[in-house]
């Protein structure tokens, strides 16, 4: 059996196949995922949260 030996340019070719995949693959991301994944919505929704713990809370527990 043969032994097989790559082109000179097999690692770059391939890898940039990846890097090209890769950012289709993040433009392609819709706009309710971009939202859900930022830091400042996280931070909102864990800030509402506690929010709602305070002030709620009490009142149902009454």
């Amino acid at each position: 059996m043969k032994t097989f030996k790559p082109s000179d340019d097999f690692t770059d070719r391939v890898m940039k196949e990846i890097y090209a995949l890769e950012g289709l693959e993040e433009a392609g991301l819709k706009l309710y995922k971009r939202i859900f994944v930022s830091r400042p919505f996280r931070y909102a929704l864990s800030g509402g949260g506690i929010f709602l713990g305070i002030f709620l809370a009490p009142v149902v527990c009454i």
